[in-house]
């Protein structure tokens, strides 16, 4: 009867066991993307009866708007703040 038990319970253990043999899985990414932090800056709006609203978008993001909006106003200096 402890024999019986004892095969039970190792044949149930076995798949768990054997699951994990140390080999990382080829499926899982080894270092998932890290995302980047969003910078929210409250802009204002003139056309609007609001005022403002916030805008969050990346450090690379606001550089790229802010070199957009030199072209446009060269006055803007990139200080949207």
């Amino acid at each position: 009867m402890k024999a019986m038990i004892l095969l039970a319970a190792a044949a149930l253990a076995a798949p768990a066991f054997a699951s994990d043999n140390g080999v990382p899985d080829p499926n899982k990414p080894a270092n998932p993307p890290k995302k980047e932090r969003k910078i929210c800056r409250q802009e204002q709006i003139t056309s609007s009866l609001h005022g403002s609203h916030r805008t969050c978008l990346t450090a690379e993001e606001w550089k790229h708007r802010d070199r957009s909006s030199e072209d446009i106003d060269p006055r803007a200096g990139g200080n949207a703040r």
